[in-house]
């Protein structure tokens, strides 16, 4: 079954924010993105709305509330938590926390470090986290962080009647819902993928012990929602960084580059951004398809390391059997799944 996918909800309002979580324009204080970065984002549903309720989670099969945002830069396969390898830092303690882990794997979950809304800015709430993002704007912009900022901007799914909010056409209706202020810092902990600059600043591709090195290629968030929407975000974070050190360097403001985003091809922050729910569940029915089906014409089958073992089986313990190798996700030896 597909992760998350286990319960729905009747209020298409409720139904339209949760299911269109999108990273719209982003801003790299440091110019890369690696551990100890931080990223000032303007974005929808990207608030940490069950962060502390993870029991409540699991309790209805949902997807944990630190593990619905994914980087990957896998191209094998549709990611969603259930295919990362390993917990969040909040399900798991995690060891190293100085950073050199960042970069051993090729995927990994993105958590907000603090984040707010521009309701919170409207209505004057001061949720958790809103010092920390007014600060980081403040740094950025130099000036106070207002909801009368965002009637300055071109952003990505504007509202035209309240430049604080964007709108999400359904199927069921139009929904205008108000923009996600986010603050993100890569943490010690993180494993996964990172923008990695050589001495002359060269940007580094992978390498065998640092699959997760981005390079120039494309990178992917997954978005989750709770109620199994999967959504596949594509961004080349070394081409975004290079953009907003050319629109800096020639004059330009932090503000410049949020809009140069609006008015790029794919008009907001990335590249594509699509629904692959279908997608990813059809996939997840072939291979469960497939692993059924080796597992009853290979399931039985013992394998050893040497021709001599083979031949004297009825005395070798020393054996997997094909059931071993299909649970722990490797090949059948001879089996050619490509043919």
């Amino acid at each position: 079954s597909v992760s998350g996918a286990t319960i729905s909800v009747a209020d298409p309002h409720k139904t339209a924010y949760y299911n269109n979580s999108k990273i719209s324009n982003g801003y790299f204080i440091d110019r890369d993105f690696q551990v100890g970065s931080t990223a000032f984002v303007i974005g929808q549903c990207m608030l940490s709305y069950e962060m502390d309720s993870a029991s409540i989670d699991t309790r209805l099969g949902l997807v944990d509330a630190s593990e619905r945002m994914i980087l990957t830069t896998r191209t094998d396969k549709l990611i969603n938590s259930g295919d990362v390898g390993f917990r969040s830092d909040k399900q798991v303690h995690r060891e190293p926390r100085d950073g050199t882990a960042a970069g051993n794997h090729t995927s990994d979950y993105l958590i907000p470090t603090a984040t707010l809304t521009t309701e919170d800015l409207v209505e004057g709430n001061e949720p958790v986290g809103m010092l920390a993002v007014r600060d980081t704007f403040a740094r950025i912009f130099g000036h106070e962080l207002t909801p009368e900022w965002f009637a300055t901007l071109n952003l990505a799914g504007q509202d035209p009647d309240d430049p604080t909010r964007y709108t999400v056409q359904t199927t069921y209706g139009k929904f205008s819902y108000p923009y996600s202020i986010v603050g993100f810092t890569i943490p010690g902990y993180y494993v996964g993928p990172i923008l990695k600059y050589g001495e002359e600043g060269e940007v580094v591709g992978p390498t065998e012990g640092k699959p997760g090195y981005i390079g120039n290629k494309s990178s992917f968030v997954m978005y989750q929602s709770p109620f199994g929407q999967l959504k596949k975000h594509t961004i080349n974070f070394h081409e975004e960084v290079q953009a907003q050190i050319t629109i800096e360097e020639g004059g330009g403001s932090a503000a410049d580059v949020l809009e140069g985003q609006t008015e790029s091809e794919s008009g907001a922050f990335g590249e594509d951004y699509t629904d692959i729910t279908q997608e990813k569940f059809e996939t997840v029915q072939y291979e469960d398809w497939l692993k059924g089906r080796l597992m009853d014409d290979y399931g039985d089958w013992q394998f050893t390391d040497t021709q001599f073992k083979a031949y004297f089986r009825p005395w070798n313990k020393d054996y997997i059997t094909g059931k071993d190798l299909i649970e722990a996700g490797y090949p059948i030896p001879g089996v050619d799944l490509d043919v």
